[in-house]
């Protein structure tokens, strides 16, 4: 829990930010500019801020979305407007939860590389079905262990028992430090609906649109190291050469296969968005490259927590 005075140099990192939006947006600095301009001003003068480079306080200002930050904490304390701004500001960010974000889209559509940079961006907890059906019964637990039973026999693993691993795993202290990043699930209605039942609830969405064709260039190259589970591609992401010999073809990465994979994909892609009412953020990867994909990303992913921040705040209609 911040101190007061921890709380204090936010509110006064806050003004001076509110400064910055003025100054490089003019009047496009909205709800900060004609709320805390003239507040903000005087408190930049009762202290020295060193100030980065212009360049990398951009690209860090971008990366984290902070004007959705600024606009919610400002908007939000001016809305209540607290006999003690500063207690209500400790309460508020006390009680922010880490971030819980869901990645869709289609088979090979970008979801692993994404999360990967992700991850090492933000720390976040990246949380596979796939990975953690095939860690569950290679540590032969009870859970991966009836898992494995019906793998065995070609069937799908019911989805309560996938819900059950997802419970346990979003328990765990780094998930709950750090936040998850959910990958590959749910793929259908009746998955999301046990999602939510059992409380898992998302702050965002985030789909990545991919069109067809470039899936099935992307599926037909894919190629999976069965000892660590690193997905390779043949043209795109070349295996060292030292593993390439024991790779293997995904059974349902033909191109027969691949397009009843995309019919089931496209059919129940939009139920299963109405079946939340978090934000979902759109974005068309396309056959971009992934550093080029990942700035929309990390945008999407900061406004939909500064979101959720500002619906903790107790107001909405901010961002």
């Amino acid at each position: 829990m911040p101190s007061s005075q921890q709380i204090k140099l936010i509110l006064t990192i806050v003004c001076a930010l509110a400064v910055l939006m003025v100054v490089s947006q003019g009047s496009g600095a909205g709800l900060v500019n004609t709320i805390y301009q003239e507040s903000a001003k005087k408190s930049v003068k009762t202290i020295k801020i060193s100030m980065p480079p212009s360049s990398t306080a951009e690209k860090y200002f971008k990366t984290h979305s902070m004007e959705h930050m600024v606009g919610a904490i400002v908007q939000g304390t001016v809305n209540v407007k607290p006999a003690d701004p500063v207690r209500f500001l400790r309460e508020s960010l006390g009680n922010v939860s880490t971030p819980k974000i869901i990645i869709a889209g289609p088979p090979a559509g970008g979801k692993g590389t994404q999360c990967e940079m992700l991850v090492k961006t933000f720390n976040f907890v990246h949380i596979s079905t796939g990975d953690l059906l095939r860690s569950e019964v290679r540590s032969k637990s009870s859970l991966g262990t009836t898992a494995q039973s019906y793998m065995t026999k070609g069937q799908l693993v019911p989805d309560e028992l996938v819900i059950e691993m997802l419970l346990q795993r979003m328990s765990k202290d780094d998930v709950r430090e750090h936040g998850w990043l959910l990958d590959g699930f749910p793929r259908t209605v009746n998955q999301a609906r046990a999602m939510i039942k059992e409380g898992i609830v998302s702050d965002g969405i985030v789909l990545l649109n991919v069109p067809d064709d470039v899936v099935s260039q992307r599926i037909t190259g894919r190629r999976t190291d069965p000892e660590t589970g690193a997905v390779y591609h043949l043209t795109f992401k070349p295996p060292p050469p030292e593993v390439k010999s024991r790779l293997l073809q995904r059974s349902d990465d033909t191109v027969d296969a691949i397009k009843e994979r995309l019919v089931a994909y496209h059919k129940n892609l939009n139920p299963l968005l109405t079946s939340f009412t978090c934000p979902i953020h759109r974005i068309e990867a396309g056959n971009l490259p992934p550093d080029v994909v990942f700035p929309m990303i990390t945008e999407a992913i900061q406004s939909a927590r500064w979101t959720k921040l500002a619906m903790q705040m107790g107001i909405s209609g901010v961002l």
